[in-house]
């Protein structure tokens, strides 16, 4: 069974800015987005709460690290974490979203509203596995 649901699509505008808010101060963040508005995604089937795969030609991509993380408060005053994960090649791979309680996410709030937390220093070139 499939953990995507729907068929690749772009990222919404909040998508986007929720992506780039939590990657601007992680090194190598432009080779990693590229152009955001240009990318495709799939909706994960996590019961509403938004989680995004990154759409690839490469059929067996794998969890490789994470490389950005942080929090807001859904409108229902709900904790929400996020993070930026890449696969093993060092490719963005998901938007994950969770909301602590596991209801579905109301909205994406304004960036001013999220809270991005330092993930090491290394940045995004460090964080592949070795080749």
């Amino acid at each position: 069974m499939s953990r995507l649901a729907g068929p690749p699509r772009q990222l919404t505008a909040p998508e986007r800015d929720l992506l780039l808010h939590l990657l601007q101060n992680t090194a190598g963040a432009s080779r990693l987005v590229g152009e955001p508005s240009g990318r495709l995604v799939q909706e994960m089937q996590d019961g509403g709460m938004r989680s995004l795969q990154f759409h690839s030609n490469r059929p067996e991509r794998r969890f490789g690290s994470i490389v950005a993380e942080g929090n807001f408060h859904d409108s229902d005053g709900t904790l929400v974490s996020v993070a930026v994960i890449i696969d093993t090649e060092g490719q963005i791979y998901e938007l994950d979203i969770w909301k602590v309680d596991f209801s579905a996410l109301i909205g994406i709030p304004a960036t001013a509203k999220i809270r991005v937390r330092p993930f090491g220093s290394t940045g995004i070139a460090d964080s592949r596995s070795p080749g």
